[in-house]
């Protein structure tokens, strides 16, 4: 049985939640909480939006509503969320959770004491590549993983660097678990991450901010015993996956969509979705979307301070997933 959604704000990822819900067989309507004319342009772009909500608060109380998503300003989705929480709703939100641990932390406690679900869109782990990756590591044909890097190229300077830094980091996670040590500098053009792992596993992460290229990219190279997987997304890649060792490459069978930064963030909102109507399994957990959290605020906490920031790998106690 289809659903409707309430979709409250009408930032940067209202674009992506509400392609992703055109596309879910679960949703079926749409009511849109956003004014402005950010919030016009999207009930002109998308006809699943078949409400459109001058008050919130007020949308929340509505019994139709099964879900509420957000793209409000980072500072302001703690509040919100734990509003619809409280209001009985699933909630479906951006990645970071938040700007501070704290405030995440009590996002996780509302929807414990609720008994709702909170879900993050760390998107970069439903990429082709990595789900490849993914799978030859969880198989033990890639052996050995002992480093990771990632450098991902801008055109600008991101408007939050603790949001920039949140995918990598939650993609180095899931390839690699959880990071218990974080060093970072960061200056006008880059920012510069070391992570350290178990077992002595290093990662590293570099974004560029005004690289000279029209559009954003990124490569992703892990290094294990017997050689490198190599991890691109630029839209001109013919080989978004390579296997690498000593002078020789070996391309794998892996497709990317147009635009695949784009068409993950919206697979992601519709894989989401499954978990919360269909009962499938998040691909990324609550539990790792908040340590993806950790690392990114140990990380700027290392560039400010100039010193290496250990991390807690243990979750707060209560039943987060």
């Amino acid at each position: 049985m289809p659903h409707t959604v309430l979709h409250i704000g009408a930032e940067a990822s209202a674009a992506d939640f509400l392609a992703g819900y055109v596309r879910s067989p679960h949703v079926n309507r749409v009511i849109l909480a956003a004014a402005g004319e950010a919030g016009a342009a999207l009930r002109d772009r998308f006809g699943i939006i078949r409400e459109v909500a001058d008050d919130a608060q007020r949308a929340l109380s509505e019994p139709e509503v099964a879900l509420v998503s957000l793209s409000v300003p980072l500072r302001e989705q703690p509040g919100v969320a734990n509003a619809a929480l409280r209001a009985g709703k699933d909630v479906l939100c951006p990645a970071p959770l938040a700007e501070t641990v704290t405030e995440a932390d009590e996002m996780v406690h509302v929807a414990d004491v609720m008994g709702r679900r909170l879900l993050c869109a760390l998107h970069e782990p439903i990429l082709p590549a990595v789900v490849k990756a993914k799978a030859l590591l969880d198989s033990g044909e890639f052996r050995g993983p002992v480093f990771m890097s990632i450098l991902a190229l801008q055109p600008q300077a991101p408007a939050s660097l603790l949001a920039a830094l949140v995918q990598p980091f939650g993609l180095l996670q899931h390839l690699l678990g959880p990071a218990h040590a974080v060093t970072a500098t960061a200056g006008q053009a880059a920012t510069l991450v070391s992570l350290e792992f178990a077992d002595s596993v290093m990662g590293t992460v570099t974004l560029c901010h005004g690289a000279a290229a029209d559009r954003p990219s990124c490569e992703r190279r892990l290094v294990g015993t017997q050689g490198s997987l190599v991890l691109r997304d630029n839209p001109e890649d013919e080989w978004p996956l390579i296997f690498v060792s000593a002078d020789d490459f070996h391309p794998l069978k892996v497709r990317n969509p147009p635009d695949v930064q784009a068409w993950a963030r919206r697979e992601m909102v519709v894989h989401l979705v499954d978990c919360m109507f269909g009962g499938a399994e998040p691909l990324v957990s609550l539990t790792a979307a908040r340590q993806a959290l950790v690392t990114a605020v140990g990380a700027l906490e290392s560039a400010r301070e100039g010193c290496r920031v250990e991390l807690p790998t243990e979750p707060p106690l209560t039943s987060i997933q």
